[in-house]
């Protein structure tokens, strides 16, 4: 469970290791999926959390609905929930349930949700807790110079863009 303020990082932490997995850097094994709860929230009464990753992300790839199954069921996926935060009251206690329920049915597999500090109290007892702390400007700047480097955007640009 990664805890954070708004704009720490946290859905762009999801997405690093997303890309980490899929380039063989992190956990070269397992399928990243990345889910947007918000999203997920508005058909969670309708549909399971298995049933909606292959709705959403599998119908323009070849890969069939038992195929996904197996992966997660022997525990090669890491799934990555992103805002908690982000889901209406009315559905929140209907998403944490489809998120327990299926942590406890595929326990082998990696799970991160991501949730804005303060926002609610939630309690997912088998997640370890952590916190993405808040950059100073120094680590902005570091952050800026790293993630910039070698690309078209200068890091000049966004620093002026963040100030």
């Amino acid at each position: 469970m990664s805890w954070g303020n708004p704009g720490a990082g946290k859905t762009a932490f999801l997405k690093y290791i997303a890309i980490q997995c899929i380039e063989g850097n992190f956990l070269s094994d397992y399928l990243p999926i990345f889910l947007t709860l918000r999203d997920f929230a508005e058909v969670a009464d309708k549909q399971g959390i298995l049933e909606y990753i292959h709705q959403e992300f599998f119908p323009s790839f070849p890969i069939q609905e038992s195929s996904l199954q197996e992966i997660i069921r022997e525990g090669r996926a890491i799934i990555l929930f992103d805002g908690l935060d982000e889901v209406r009251e009315v559905n929140v206690e209907d998403v944490i349930r489809k998120i327990r329920d299926f942590s406890d049915r595929y326990p082998a597999n990696h799970f991160i949700i991501t949730c804005r500090i303060a926002a609610r109290e939630y309690t997912f007892e088998k997640f370890t807790e952590v916190e993405v702390a808040d950059f100073d400007d120094e680590q902005i700047s570091t952050f800026a110079n790293n993630w910039f480097k070698n690309k078209s955007v200068k890091p000049e640009y966004f620093l002026e863009q963040v100030r």
